[in-house]
């Protein structure tokens, strides 16, 4: 059994789980914006080896069921934000193009690493009220697609184009 799953199971005291985001704009300063649940900013490893900063923020994450429905989602909350999402969310809007969104938890006794491989979805949602921002991030949006998924056309196949 892997820790992570341990600390999820029983809850030890000392092994607490820190919950990370990771958004990439070009439109954010930097490029990437980085959260972390907590009171206090803290230096965490990649998994490629970078060791970065994540800023602390009064985070609330629902994660995605394992389900077979067509979309499953990510939402998360942060509480009293200072201003700083709400400018790159907007800004990241604005200029247009996908926002992904990396989630990736963290055991604190072992900020070597993340505990299991990062969740990578695609913002597909923003709301704010001022006091809080809410980011709703999708991994498996069967919903939007087309169907069939492979369209036959006079270009691909010449013999239909007379039928």
């Amino acid at each position: 059994m892997k820790a992570i799953e341990v600390a999820y199971a029983s809850a030890p005291a000392d092994e607490a789980v820190i919950h990370t985001l990771e958004l990439e704009h070009p439109a954010f300063p930097g490029g990437v914006f980085r959260l972390c649940n907590g009171f206090n900013d803290i230096a965490l490893t990649l998994e490629t080896g970078e060791t970065v900063t994540f800023t602390a923020a009064g985070l609330g994450i629902n994660l995605p069921e394992r389900a077979v429905v067509g979309r499953e989602d990510l939402a998360f909350a942060m509480d009293n934000v200072t201003g700083d999402v709400r400018h790159n969310m907007l800004a990241a809007q604005e200029q247009g193009g996908e926002i992904p969104v990396r989630y990736r938890p963290y055991l604190e006794t072992d900020p070597t690493g993340p505990a299991q491989p990062p969740l990578v979805l695609t913002a597909v949602g923003y709301a704010d009220d001022r006091r809080s921002a809410t980011v709703t991030a999708s991994f498996r949006n069967l919903m939007d697609k087309r169907w069939p998924f492979l369209l036959f056309t006079p270009a691909k196949y010449p013999g239909i184009k007379y039928a």
